[in-house]
């Protein structure tokens, strides 16, 4: 047993891991930028409005896994419409810190999105968010209503935060080796061209073109978001309790995909009984991701949202 132990303990250091570091002067896209929140390093894309007189600022937060491409089929709709965009990645995703050990609670992310969205245009916000970044938009408009002007869900809610403590399996997931057999596996396994295309099928309900495989799997060839990914859950406390009462009085769209199998169409009913002001617009034959994979009636919807009933 000792024998056993002793090599699993050593045999993941030396087997090949991804080593190619994300470069400070790397900038994925052309409107790439970065910045530092509390020693966090944000990879963030800004779009301004296309027209003379911008409408309101939209902030774009994507799901688990993913970054800021998957908004790629939305960004133009919304400048075009006269709305400055901003796209994050939330650490340890896309091109953000994969090392730093933050808390990846969505207390924490919402309060450090905030000091990043806060430290761009000091405005109200239309908070979007993506399965796991639809909980984040959920915390973030809660906290700061304030702020927010409207909120877009679509895959994903928060219906209740409370504060929480460290258990033992966070500890457990912290131990190192861990992580560096989450960087072994992920090399050898998992970053090619067929695992990216069967787990994109499932989220989109639909096959993948070439597109969606290159640009999701792009920041898995970098090093340390297999282990980042380990991390959200070795370090991951809420801060404090949500006060889910102060979303009634922010105007709210939820997008949910009719043939989701990943989140059940029930997390957005259910959001939808608790808050009865809120929209619900199923978008039919979409999976996950439908302003991916549907984003022509999923602009449109969005558009007809915040040009109507503007809030003051």
């Amino acid at each position: 047993m000792l024998i056993v132990i002793s090599l699993l303990l050593v045999v993941p250091y030396l087997l090949p891991v991804v080593n190619q570091e994300i470069s400070a002067n790397y900038f994925p896209y052309p409107e790439s930028r970065f910045t530092e929140i509390e020693n966090v390093r944000f990879h963030y894309r800004q779009w301004p409005s296309e027209t003379n007189s911008a409408k309101g600022n939209v902030f774009l937060i994507h799901g688990f896994s993913a970054s800021t491409f998957c908004w790629r089929n939305n960004v133009s709709a919304l400048t075009r419409e006269g709305y400055n965009v901003v796209a994050v990645d939330v650490p340890p995703f896309g091109f953000s810190d994969r090392e730093t050990n933050i808390n990846h609670s969505s207390t924490n992310r919402s309060r450090l999105l905030w000091l990043l969205a806060n430290s761009l245009k000091n405005e109200k916000w239309i908070i979007v968010g993506h399965s796991m970044g639809g909980g984040i938009a959920t915390v973030m408009a809660a906290t700061q209503p304030e702020k927010t002007e409207k909120l877009i869900l679509i895959d994903g809610v928060a219906l209740k935060i409370k504060k929480s403590k460290t258990g033992i399996s966070q500890y457990v997931l912290r131990f190192h080796p861990i992580h560096r057999w989450a960087e072994v596996i992920g090399k050898n396994f998992f970053y090619n061209d067929k695992k990216f295309e069967e787990l994109l099928t499932s989220a989109y309900a639909q096959k993948p073109d070439s597109t969606a495989i290159a640009g999701y799997k792009q920041p898995f060839m970098y090093k340390g978001l297999a282990s980042g990914i380990f991390k959200t859950s070795a370090y991951s406390n809420e801060i404090t309790d949500v006060d889910m009462s102060t979303l009634n009085s922010i105007p709210t769209l939820i997008f949910w995909g009719e043939k989701d199998t990943w989140v059940p169409l029930s997390s957005g009913q259910a959001y939808k009984k608790a808050h009865p002001h809120a929209l619900l617009e199923i978008i039919e034959g979409a999976g996950h991701c439908p302003m991916e994979t549907h984003h022509e009636i999923f602009n449109q919807k969005i558009l007809e949202f915040l040009n109507s009933n503007k809030r003051n």
